[in-house]
């Protein structure tokens, strides 16, 4: 049902649609970066390198690396005046969460 909210403004409700060929991606780091009037928020997927063999083979690998390479997975872009509520959604989000763990006596 539409709701009148102001004369010439209505507000209808959103269906969110989703379905199984719905892109998903799983990061393991975040950037988030601010311009004048936008949030960036980028996710990253980096995997550790591949260490194998005996200790020593291994401490030798790891004195060889560099860097761990992150890929970007997506790309956010939020106007900040919506930022707010996106955070707000986000922080009930981990309370409830945090909630549900104590309930079940996983923390």
């Amino acid at each position: 049902m539409a709701d009148e909210t102001r004369a010439g403004t209505v507000t209808l409700p959103i269906r969110w649609n989703t379905d199984a060929g719905t892109p998903t991606y799983y990061s393991t780091n975040m950037v988030v970066q601010s311009t004048d009037h936008e949030v960036v928020i980028m996710f990253f997927l980096a995997f550790p390198p591949l260490l194998i063999g005996s200790p020593e083979d291994i401490q030798e690998q790891i004195a060889e690396v560099s860097g761990i390479d992150a890929e970007c997975q997506a790309r956010i872009i939020i106007a900040k005046d919506r930022m707010p509520g996106f955070v707000q959604v986000l922080q009930s989000a981990v309370q409830m969460n945090q909630a549900q763990d104590e309930t079940e006596g996983t923390v």
